[in-house]
């Protein structure tokens, strides 16, 4: 066995501290930004005081009312205030506890980890092993079910967490999901060779699981909005404005400008200079992340204009697609569109809800108009089933039937599936 030393030469993008905070600065929502300009205020003397009245706020009234949810009061305001406190972060390095924070911040709404350790990594400069370390870690937190890459392992996980070790519903969840969405018991009972009865206690363990373990117990409840972007239609064309138009920039206040100029201590003209240098930095990072929304405001306005002047469904738009188109890289527009809103003439809705999710983009469907996004054929599904006569419910065939009538084209198991997603019951069970 050959145990000689070698050198491998490794090609490795590891982001500077300063990067990482233009990243963190390019995904503060409007209100973030403007608690961390009063934060840098208070340790910078000398910046020019920022006015307190700078954005626009909109009662929740103003919410476009096709993205009002009704969900429990939360226990937390962020997923990383629910999990991080479970962990005993002294036992873990400062790259560690990074790595938690990235994973808890990256989790989508449902409290799944759409992102593998190597696209994190790209993003964070972090290892993927040690991100892959520390995901294990978070998979053994409550809610159970949290950090899965996907509904099974978010299930699997749940199951685990009671201490049931069953094969046989290890592989009803496995293989046959859509089945169980479906109720058919028959299906499963030939696939697995077990008996209708067995099958049916499966399912409904199975139903008795949280697909959505994040659901209700992060976020802030009923609170005014702060968009983030705000879009104007002028004839054919769109424009966006970012909804702080009072802070645009730090200002270096006169005073300490001039005090720095003309100071003939060493000690003291660095220190100015290293003021200085940070309100210079901090600058840069605020320009580039309002070119950065704006340009993905514009575009988002103008692939979903008949969206947002007229509602309905959004078209497929990809972010994937809308960093190709903007020269970024997929990961800049994820972190950019996250947890922002958007005022429109229509009123607000999130930033996020214009884009299909770039994990989903082999999920879009078709129409006849150019398109619609998963999210934007679930709307049409909630919409039809909402409107239903509730002594006679619409099936999923009648479903697809309407759907197509639309222009939009989905096969039965697809509209069953999304149906199931939405945690909206088969047609028997809606009676």
């Amino acid at each position: 066995m050959d145990l000689r030393n070698a050198v491998v030469q490794e090609q490795r993008q590891i982001l500077s501290q300063r990067q990482i905070e233009s990243i963190n600065i390019l995904a503060m929502d409007a209100q973030d930004l403007y608690e961390f300009a009063l934060k840098e205020q208070e340790e910078n003397p000398i910046i020019v005081p920022i006015s307190s009245e700078l954005f626009r706020t909109v009662g929740i009234d103003g919410w476009h009312e096709d993205f009002i949810m009704n969900i429990p009061a939360p226990e937390a305001d962020t997923a990383r205030d629910l999990l991080l406190p479970q962990i005993n972060l002294n036992d873990y390095s400062e790259q560690e506890c990074a790595a938690f924070r990235l994973i808890a911040d990256s989790l989508d709404e449902s409290g799944r980890l759409p992102e593998t350790p190597l696209e994190l990594s790209d993003f964070s400069g972090i290892p993927a092993g040690v991100l892959q370390k520390c995901i294990a870690v978070m998979k053994k937190l409550e809610p159970a079910g949290v950090c899965a890459s996907s509904l099974a392992e978010c299930l699997e996980l749940q199951l685990d967490a009671l201490g049931r070790e069953d094969e046989v519903l290890l592989e009803i969840i496995r293989r046959h999901l859509q089945d169980v969405a479906d109720g058919a018991v028959n299906h499963i009972a030939a696939a697995t060779g077990q008996g209708a009865c067995r099958v049916k206690e499966c399912i409904k363990i199975i139903r008795s699981l949280n697909p959505r373990p994040l659901n209700g117990l992060i976020g802030e409840g009923a609170r005014d909005i702060t968009p983030d972007i705000i879009l104007t239609r002028d004839g054919d064309s769109w424009s966006a404005e970012l909804n702080n138009a009072g802070f645009r920039v730090f200002e270096v206040c006169d005073y300490y400008a001039r005090m720095a100029r003309e100071t003939s201590d060493e000690n003291l003209r660095a220190y100015f200079r290293q003021k200085i240098q940070r309100v210079n930095f901090l600058n840069e990072a605020i320009e580039r992340r309002r070119d950065t929304l704006t340009r993905i405001g514009r575009l988002a306005a103008l692939r979903q204009s008949d969206f947002l002047l007229h509602g309905g469904a959004p078209v497929a738009l990809t972010m994937n697609a809308a960093a190709g188109e903007l020269g970024l890289h997929p990961s800049t527009v994820g972190r950019a569109v996250s947890g922002k809103y958007v005022q429109h003439p229509g009123g607000v809705c999130e930033l996020r809800a214009l884009f299909a999710r770039g994990a989903e983009s082999s999920a879009l469907v078709q129409t006849t108009n150019g398109g619609a996004s998963r999210e934007g054929v679930k709307l049409m599904i909630r919409e039809l089933v909402a409107s239903e006569d509730k002594e006679a419910p619409l099936s999923d065939d009648r479903i697809v039937t309407m759907l197509r009538a639309s222009g939009v084209d989905i096969s039965r198991r697809t509209a069953a599936k999304y149906r199931g997603e939405m945690g909206i019951g088969g047609m028997h069970n809606r009676i």
